[in-house]
């Protein structure tokens, strides 16, 4: 028997945002959460959204996290992406919780990211990252390397989705880092 999950959480742009491109339970990340009974689905997915958001939340909401019977599906998004301050402004940003039996869904706000939002690099033209992308690619290997470090620490088993099947990372543990 294969192990199920109690959760998946998602955490990406518009590649992972509910019924943005596809409705939820026909989504890549739908078809995984009932291949390993996952009895709901955690979407922290929004377009626009970038890496060091990801991150900011995947360590935000740990305490949320059961290591050891949760399924993570993480969409590393286009890299010219930066998170920045609201100015005060308390902009909210809403994770999806779905019902995997009724495809159900309800928004709850993500406190930990309140205050933050995304913008395109392209915005902002004098910027290091606008004009030399190997400072970008470096930016995200520390974000890699960091993120991997973490997940370590927490003794999460992940892996590459180019390295293994859907049903090897359904075997292997808890983490998945797909690139979008």
């Amino acid at each position: 028997m294969t192990k199920q999950y109690n959760k998946l959480w998602v955490f990406g742009d518009s590649f992972t945002t509910p019924n943005f491109c596809v409705e939820s339970k026909d989504s890549f990340w739908g078809l995984t959460a009932a291949a390993i009974g996952a009895k709901s689905i955690v979407n922290c997915s929004w377009p626009g959204n970038c890496l060091t958001s990801i991150c900011h939340m995947l360590i935000g909401l740990q305490g949320q996290y059961d290591w050891e019977n949760d399924f993570f599906i993480i969409g590393i998004p286009p890299l010219l992406r930066l998170t920045v301050f609201d100015n005060f402004k308390d902009t909210r940003h809403n994770a999806t919780h779905i019902d995997t039996n009724t495809w159900q869904s309800e928004l709850v706000q993500i406190d930990c990211h309140t205050g933050l939002v995304n913008m395109p690099v392209r915005d902002i033209k004098d910027l290091v990252i606008y004009e030399n992308s190997s400072w970008t690619e470096v930016q995200a290997l520390n974000i890699f390397f960091l993120l991997s470090s973490c997940l370590e620490k927490k003794k999460a088993i992940y892996s590459d989705k180019s390295k293994c099947s859907i049903s090897q990372r359904h075997k292997l543990g808890t983490v998945c880092l797909c690139i979008t």
